[in-house]
């Protein structure tokens, strides 16, 4: 079952939630909100552009928005529940954004942090959405992310795949293929492939795709042109592009221009 004993609240750009289950996340490897997610109970593995971590109780995934990350959960996939934060360009929050979610972050809770996020996990799950919860929530959020601060980083850069990676985001603008990749490292086609795949589960070809949809997005939401963005970011048909965009935000491009401004 989806999603099961799910209790959600909403603030303005703000929503919380506690879930159990599978995610209602899946396919959605970069998405334009920043996201928190603190990991209850399960097991699997988190795999970002910055790491991978098995997953454990009591950890804590800050996401930077427009990065790849997945949840990929082994066994009983009801055992998997989490409180998940999203939250999008909060003029209150920005200056905490902007000096703290500067990557993937995962770190043990320390008391003072659990105290916060527990105040969190009652609240969601009473689903009493009114002003006093949502102040709270708005309070939280920010002494949360105060907290974050003082976390330690922990990650791995090792793995084969985020040299792929880097090599995918200093061309990003190009039209860049697997045959690209694999001569830049001196390998074959279906080696680089299969590594990117193992180690990120998601094809090469997906992984640029979507990281270069959400480059285009952000243009857009900025006042670009949607034309102009596709053809930065990597775009040779835009009838192709256009066909993808709605495919992954829903709408066509037009629709998302100069949101950003109007905020």
């Amino acid at each position: 079952m989806k999603d099961k004993f799910r209790k959600l609240i909403t603030h303005n750009k703000i929503s919380v939630k506690y879930a159990r289950g599978e995610s209602d996340m899946e396919g959605k490897e970069f998405h334009p909100f920043n996201e928190i997610i603190f990991f209850l109970g399960g097991s699997g593995t988190f795999i970002s552009d910055d790491m991978h971590l098995e997953l454990k109780p009591d950890i804590l995934f800050v996401i930077p928005k427009e990065s790849y990350h997945q949840m990929c959960i082994s066994g009983d996939k009801e055992e998997y529940h989490r409180l998940v934060l999203h939250f999008g360009d909060i003029a209150e929050l920005e200056p905490i954004v902007k000096r703290k979610l500067t990557r993937v972050l995962a770190t043990g809770i320390s008391a003072s942090l659990r105290y916060l996020l527990d105040k969190l996990l009652v609240i969601t799950q009473a689903g009493k959405c009114d002003e006093e919860s949502e102040a709270v929530v708005l309070a939280v959020l920010t002494l949360l992310l105060d907290e974050l601060s003082e976390t330690e980083l922990v990650g791995s850069r090792d793995a084969l795949s985020y040299k792929f990676v880097d090599y995918i985001d200093r061309n990003i603008g190009d039209r860049i293929s697997v045959l690209d990749i694999a001569q830049e490292f001196g390998m074959s086609e279906s080696g680089v492939a299969h590594a990117f795949r193992r180690e990120m589960n998601i094809s090469v070809y997906k992984y640029i795709l979507k990281k270069r949809l959400m480059l285009a997005h952000k243009q857009i939401l900025d006042g670009k042109n949607p034309t102009e963005a596709a053809i930065e970011c990597g775009f040779g048909d835009y009838s192709g592009f256009y066909k993808q965009y709605r495919k992954m935000f829903g709408a066509a491009p037009s629709s998302f221009k100069n949101k950003n401004a109007e905020l």
